[in-house]
């Protein structure tokens, strides 16, 4: 590598870091709810700090929810996304509309990029001045979210990346899990794996599962209203629609569920926008 290579190499690293520590001196949004134990790290201010109600969160923040703890978040483009218990989410990439463009953490995925996995670097690019970009990670449990302005004016700069898939919008109230031993052994989920199990039902299918074949460490993305499109780590998309639940493995094996799975009727997520008072 040159001089003049490694010149450029330098000035490009350090404009982008210049670039996130600047996006972290605006509030992305703020703390709706806590309910527990939560915290917030921010690798481009070494910063990490307890939230509490009203506290706000930048982009770059990694938003920390402890046991037993839900985090509710509010946008300034009027969104929110309920952190669940145990969950790790992160704020990529965050502008609200008609704020001055400047150089981002991310680019914007396009519908089929493949899911990036945890603290994998993606290249920098602004976003055109006056349109507004949430791009989102989850890192760790889930979560259920209501769009906003971004969501519904520009689809295109709204993304949420997983370690297995990467979900789009069209303007929607949806979840994204996930996929722990509670949602491994559901019974929905293990019938999902298990073609030609009667009524969808693992209970009634005494048939252990081929090995290897697991839903741990997939996801399930569930649309309340509206629609979502996944894609899985090979551009692979599925449209989820109003009341549709799709699991993705980590394989990149795509399923749509016959009915919300039961981990899901036990411990519900609520709606955010409702969910703001403690």
């Amino acid at each position: 590598m040159g001089p003049s290579l490694r010149r450029a190499m330098t000035l490009a690293l350090l404009v982008a870091g210049l670039a996130r520590a600047e996006a972290a001196t605006v509030p992305a949004g703020e703390v709706a709810l806590v309910t527990g134990q939560a915290q917030a790290s921010n690798q481009a201010t070494l910063d990490l700090r307890a939230l509490e109600k009203g506290d706000p969160v930048y982009s770059g923040d990694i938003v920390s929810a402890g046991p037993n703890t839900y985090v509710n978040l509010k946008f300034t483009d009027g969104s929110f996304v309920l952190i669940r218990p145990n969950t790790r989410f992160e704020i990529e990439a965050y502008r609200a509309p008609d704020e001055p463009a400047a150089a981002t953490a991310v680019d914007a995925p396009s519908a089929t990029t493949a899911p990036a996995s945890d603290g994998e670097a993606i290249a920098a690019t602004p976003a055109p001045a006056g349109r507004g970009q949430a791009f989102f990670r989850l890192l760790k449990g889930g979560f259920r979210a209501v769009t906003g302005l971004i969501g519904r004016s520009d689809p295109a700069e709204y993304r949420i990346s997983t370690p297995v898939a990467t979900i789009g919008i069209r303007g929607t109230d949806y979840l994204a899990i996930i996929c722990d031993a509670a949602c491994a052994s559901d019974p929905v989920i293990l019938a999902s794996l298990l073609p030609g199990c009667p009524e969808n039902t693992a209970a009634l299918c005494d048939m252990p599962l081929p090995e290897g074949l697991s839903a741990l460490g997939g996801i399930v993305v569930g649309v309340i209203s509206g629609r979502v499109v996944t894609a899985n780590i090979d551009g692979r998309e599925v449209e989820v629609g109003p009341g549709q639940f799709l699991l993705t493995l980590t394989d990149g094996t795509q399923i749509l569920l016959p009915q919300p799975p039961g981990f899901l009727k036990l411990n519900p997520i609520p709606d955010p926008t409702e969910l703001c008072d403690a």
